[in-house]
């Protein structure tokens, strides 16, 4: 994943498999999370809650990411691509900042 980001990860992101299956290492199969969102992905785990997430592509980066159903209306990965695209939004609006 370091070498698709061309990136070092931080101590606070983890790699997730999004297929669930570790020895697939598609890059397409593969996601980066804070580790607040990996530990509630996790906490979500069984099978009740899968049942009840959803995949989505972030608008931002165009990652694919997993939402369990108490968090299905958020349509960004992260914090980080929200306030990326908002401020994209204003820029383009030409509102600066």
């Amino acid at each position: 994943m370091e070498a698709h980001l061309k990136r070092n990860l931080s101590r606070s992101e983890y790699v997730h498999h999004i297929n669930g299956n570790k020895s697939d290492n598609r890059i397409e199969n593969l996601t980066v999370l804070t580790a607040s969102e990996h530990a509630k992905l996790h906490a979500a785990d069984n099978l009740y809650c899968q049942k009840r997430g959803v995949y989505k592509k972030c608008p931002n980066c165009l990652d694919t990411f997993y939402r369990v159903r108490s968090m299905q209306h958020s349509i960004y990965c992260g914090m980080k691509c929200y306030w990326d695209f908002e401020r994209k939004k204003r820029e383009k609006n030409g509102r600066g900042h």
